[in-house]
């Protein structure tokens, strides 16, 4: 899916000094407060990942942050105001909030106590509901710990395969004996770790199974389902580091022989307790099964983390008082232009065609035809005029942000702010126009981009005050944004054409050469400043390299 950028030769023209790094995706760290992450999610498929913590932020202030996606594109996609308006635009694109995980240590995921733990770890919280729900006559709800379960499950995925990733790195760089030893030592604390969370989680698991309430069903479900979705992961990060030793033949012998023990150890709970387990002997139908249970898994545990946006009921009121008034306008053309003719006719009931000539009738219904005209258009042109409102300075969508727990108890935690408009080059910030010439140089004049540039803007608040009501500690927001692009490929030419070069004898030869397009993309985005002298905003310059079939790779031009 990705391609490599071809070294330029000494003939090869190069007329800006920028270095550009190519790949499927890029991780940037601008800001103090703001990561930003652009990669290729698929083929159709842009996502871009902005990472806001909040944890720094001042009491008493409501974090915020706003990002502002300025696009470039090829005229030969033919994209403008007409073709391709907001609406279309918001079609091709799917916004995702969610919470990053928290991360939590080993002692954390092991429920071990320690003196400044306020909000103690969803083991030790699993563990009081089971407690509570194993009294007679309980009246515990289960809710909070369903989702404290999920959260175990989020925070375990999170722990283990950031070390497993480590790992894998210090295994393939390990050259001396020493080092050798050093990795071997490391990866198998970090299996064992593994393992004992597993452990811990399935003894939970016993322990709710025991339980007779009607209440405890759902947390048995619960954990039982957890405990699958983590014996994925764990039984993942076991092939992975096999994966890597294999690749260095014989230094991981005995090492290997450690990881295949857990493996079976793995494979013998699965059958044991029902869960898929797939080779690759196993049959097209059971690679299906076992990968739709699997999504479903990471949906439903994840889910904890996720927000939900819904648009602002008031908001939809300001919307459609605007295509109101609108309406009075053209209303209002309507009755004074038929006022006006029955007027100049000097209408006094339809016997008064019969005194008019031909022409005059003519003269009539072709005023008539018009008036009705030009007041669908008044109707058109005012709704496009006051689509923002009055004074145009309302966003596209203004939606708010709900926190839902499992019995989809909503809790409301900010807002949501949209707008796309275009915006003419000769237009655009100076900072923004500034970042475009420093790295298209002199291939501005070449870049053949349209005259009008796509603007995206977006900005979250949250409140501190519904943040705290939260019965988990959340120090950072995960903005996710996927654009697809399959609508603009439509009028692109074929991905290759038959080109000229010549061979090593200096004769001619006929290749396939690739046909690429270029569409620049600038970030900027910023924390709401709390003074002026506060202000950071940060740039990222990215371009796009697309063909006929989707993305081809990511380039970030520095």
């Amino acid at each position: 899916m990705t391609g490599s950028v071809a070294d330029f030769t000494e003939s090869s023209p190069n007329h800006t000094a920028k270095k550009k790094q190519s790949s499927s995706s890029r991780t940037l760290s601008s800001s103090k407060n703001i990561k930003s992450k652009v990669k290729i999610h698929d083929r159709t498929q842009l996502e871009t990942i902005f990472t806001y913590s909040f944890e720094s932020e001042s009491r008493g202030f409501n974090p915020c942050y706003s990002v502002d996606a300025y696009m470039f594109f090829p005229q030969q996609f033919g994209i403008n105001p007409i073709t391709y308006d907001r609406s279309k635009f918001y079609a091709d694109m799917r916004a995702l909030i969610r919470f990053r995980e928290p991360k939590l240590s080993y002692v954390d995921l092991m429920g071990e106590i320690r003196d400044d733990d306020v909000f103690g770890s969803p083991i030790r919280l699993i563990e009081a509901s089971i407690d509570a729900l194993a009294k007679p006559g309980a009246q515990y709800s289960s809710a909070s710990a369903i989702d404290e379960v999920r959260l175990f499950g989020c925070s375990f995925v999170s722990y283990f395969w950031r070390r497993i990733k480590r790992k894998s790195v210090l295994l393939k760089r390990a050259k001396s004996p020493e080092q050798i030893d050093e990795a071997v030592l490391e990866a198998m604390k970090t299996l064992d770790k593994g393992r004992r969370l597993l452990q811990v989680c399935r003894e939970l698991l016993g322990k709710a199974s025991e339980l007779e309430s009607d209440k405890a069903i759902l947390l048995k479900k619960e954990l039982g389902l957890v405990n699958e979705y983590c014996s994925y992961c764990y039984r993942d990060g076991l092939l992975k580091l096999l994966t890597v030793i294999d690749s260095q033949k014989t230094a991981y012998k005995s090492f290997r022989s450690k990881v295949n023990a857990l493996l079976r150890l793995e494979r013998w709970y699965s059958r044991k307790a029902g869960f898929f387990w797939v080779s690759e002997n196993s049959s097209r139908l059971l690679l299906e099964e076992y990968m739709h249970r699997r999504g479903s898994l990471k949906r439903r545990i994840w889910s904890v983390l996720y927000l939900t946006v819904r648009p602002d009921a008031f908001f939809r009121f300001q919307q459609q008082f605007g295509y109101m008034v609108a309406a009075g306008m053209a209303a209002g053309w309507a009755l004074f232009a038929t006022l006006l003719i029955w007027n100049y006719s000097s209408f006094r009931g339809f016997n008064v065609f019969e005194a008019l000539s031909a022409t005059s009738i003519f003269v009539i219904t072709i005023s008539f035809v018009m008036s009705y005209v030009l007041k669908d258009r008044i109707k058109e042109l005012g709704r496009s005029r006051f689509e923002r409102g009055i004074f145009k300075r309302r966003p596209d969508i203004a939606s708010n942000i709900y926190f839902s727990d499992t019995y989809d108890q909503k809790v409301k935690l900010g807002v949501l702010n949209e707008m796309v408009n275009y915006v003419k080059v000769e237009q655009l910030p100076v900072d923004v126009q500034a970042l475009r010439l420093a790295n298209t140089g002199f291939d501005v004049d070449l870049s053949e981009q349209s005259m009008e540039v796509l603007r995206y803007s977006k900005q979250i608040i949250l409140h501190q005050s519904a943040l705290k009501r939260l019965h988990y500690p959340v120090k950072s927001l995960d903005d996710i944004i996927r654009l697809n692009i399959e609508s603009f490929l439509s009028r692109l030419d074929s991905p290759l054409h038959l080109g000229l070069v010549s061979d090593r004898d200096n004769g001619g030869l006929e290749i396939m050469m690739p046909k690429v397009y270029y569409v620049d993309l600038i970030l900027k985005y910023r924390p709401r400043p709390k003074s002026k002298k506060d202000r950071t905003v940060s740039h990222e310059y990215f371009r796009l390299v697309l063909d006929k079939r989707g993305l081809s790779r990511i380039e970030q031009l520095k």
